[in-house]
């Protein structure tokens, strides 16, 4: 009997445990990937030469708005018990949120000297076609893996059950 017990034991420590779903993580995942991929439409729909007086009024508050859902989301997931792999995606996505800001807003600062001040016509900027879709594409790929995780735990917690 009690060499059952340490066989049990010894198997159960190699099974992987998945937390479990979590449909406020995916909700905030939905409002994050909403309203960040809007906000990149918007700068790429925006002629470039307006971009940065758009980005200096109207996008750079909108922008602080979504760091600051990126920031409760990674709060949240810290929260959760064995939630490694959705907190390094939930603090890679703060860090590149929080990177695009400050290289879009040294781009208009270097140009004229103050914090995310105005874009004369024509300048080049970080704030490019080019780089502007990369850097959404970066966004939708973190996004996706992390809406990948929360689907694979739901998976994981309907074959559990």
């Amino acid at each position: 009997m009690l060499c059952a017990a340490l066989i049990a034991t010894l198997f159960a420590g190699c099974v992987t445990w998945v937390p479990p779903f979590d449909n406020g993580a995916m909700t905030r995942i939905n409002g994050l990937t909403n309203n960040s991929l809007a906000m990149y439409q918007s700068l790429i729909d925006t002629n470039p030469a307006n971009r940065g007086d758009l980005f200096a009024s109207t996008f750079s508050e909108r922008w602080s708005e979504i760091e600051a859902q990126a920031r409760v989301h990674l709060v949240f997931e810290q929260s959760r018990e064995s939630n490694i792999g959705s907190i390094k995606a939930a603090t890679e996505l703060l860090g590149f949120w929080t990177a695009s800001k400050q290289q879009y807003c040294k781009a208009v600062t270097d140009l004229h000297g103050t914090a995310c001040g105005s874009l004369a016509a024509g300048e080049k900027s970080a704030m490019s076609d080019f780089v502007l879709t990369r850097d959404r594409t970066t966004l939708e790929q973190i996004l996706g893996a992390m809406i990948k995780a929360e689907e694979a735990k739901k998976l994981a917690s309907n074959v559990s059950r």
